[in-house]
């Protein structure tokens, strides 16, 4: 499965690549050419912006355009890419450069798995590489993070697939607020083992991957901040549960709409289910509101403040899936009445006996059909219960209601 990886660092290539030969990866590419007298607070802003910024050679000058003639250095700061997004762009680096240049220097990978840091370390351009860079070659990674390109990749991690401890604390009972500063702890969740990872140093927040449940692929990533800790272990367990047996590097199967329709915290559907430009869904529920993308992104909200957050990854997560997640956040955010929202149903109304397997015959005037004014009404929290007419079935959520919030 590709991941998710933080990485960093600068390529010195040498001698320094005309601009002409790097056209292919800046026109509309990944890669952006930062200014020819660019000053280091610039090149830093631009590189938070661009991520994967080419510098010019300083003493190279620039054309009749003002557009610096050769490129020096290749500087990265992305903090969320995949793992076969890495090696595609140094592939095509090494392409466009040719056997003429070559890149000096390492960039530096880490992950939110124990094992997933590393350095990358460009060698030769590997012999049969396509003369022309793109899309077009197939997606390869490793199970241990972002793999070079070139040979003389040098690996300082270990095996992903065996980051997982022989014992891990139980994830109900997990206080993530006593993590240190780095610090990374397993739990068991009753289905797949769940990683997390504290950063105390600048903002306090926690990075959570799950896994799937044959316990090898990520199938989330979640970012909870301090406020979240209290409620994160409940949120992340649901998570795990719900998660599919596989995960693969493809965004969720899951329709919007769907999973809007299948959510049970929701108060009911009247108004219709309208979607946003990007393809989101969004609904609230008393004290609560949550969103869900295509690309698997959920938020959720409390009026409080608090935010549960996070990316679900994998076309195994359907729509039944995915509002599992989102019903287990509102629960835990939303005021506490709103935790049993109960709807009543319409009655079953007119049947033959016989699709029943009964004897007898209905009235004539409705082609031999009997009425049934049996109604089921349901509540957020999973209850369920059938009355005998409308009036019953109101009666009865009426009465879980109150019984559940005594």
């Amino acid at each position: 499965m590709a991941m998710h990886f933080t990485v960093t660092g600068t390529l010195e290539l040498h001698p320094p690549v005309p601009l002409a030969q790097l056209w292919e990866l800046i026109d509309g590419g990944p890669f952006q050419v930062a200014p020819h007298a660019i000053t280091e607070p610039e090149l830093t802003a631009l590189l938070d912006q661009a991520k994967w910024v080419l510098v010019p050679d300083m003493d190279s000058g620039t054309d009749a355009e003002g557009r610096p003639q050769r490129i020096k250095h290749l500087h990265v700061k992305d903090p969320s890419v995949y793992s076969f997004t890495v090696l595609h762009r140094l592939i095509d680096l090494a392409t466009c450069t040719g056997e003429a240049h070559q890149a000096r220097g390492e960039l530096r990978y880490e992950g939110d798995c124990e094992g997933e840091v590393g350095t990358i370390t460009p060698g030769p351009t590997p012999p049969g590489t396509d003369t022309v860079p793109g899309p077009a070659r197939a997606p390869t990674s490793t199970p241990d993070g972002p793999r070079a390109p070139m040979p003389t990749a040098n690996r300082r991690a270990h095996e992903r697939t065996s980051a997982v401890p022989p014992s891990c604390a139980p994830l109900e009972t997990a206080d993530l607020s006593a993590l240190a500063d780095r610090q990374q702890e397993w739990f068991t969740s009753g289905r797949g083992p769940v990683s997390v990872r504290r950063y105390a140093r600048v903002s306090d927040f926690v990075r959570a991957a799950v896994r799937s449940g044959n316990g090898r692929d990520r199938a989330a990533l979640l970012t909870l901040h301090r406020e979240a800790y209290p409620l994160a272990p409940a949120w992340l367990t649901a998570i795990a549960e719900a998660a599919p047996e596989a995960a693969d590097h493809r965004s969720p199967s899951a329709a919007m709409s769907s999973v809007r329709l299948l959510a049970r915290m929701t108060p009911d559907h009247r108004n219709g289910i309208p979607r946003q430009s990007d393809g989101s869904v969004g609904w609230s529920v008393p004290g609560a509101s949550a969103r869900v993308w295509p690309d698997g992104r959920v938020e959720l909200h409390s009026a409080a403040g608090v935010q549960l957050a996070g990316r679900l990854e994998g076309s195994e997560w359907d729509h039944f899936r995915v509002a599992a997640v989102a019903d287990a956040g509102l629960r835990l955010l939303c005021t506490p009445e709103a935790r049993h929202l109960t709807t009543t149903g319409e009655p079953s109304g007119w049947f033959r006996p016989s699709d029943r397997g009964q004897i007898g015959e209905g009235r004539e005037r409705k082609g031999g059909q009997v009425y049934d004014s049996s109604t089921v009404a349901r509540c957020s929290c999973g209850w369920s219960a059938t009355a005998a007419s409308q009036l019953g079935a109101r009666e009865l959520a009426k009465r879980h209601r109150r019984d559940a919030t005594a």
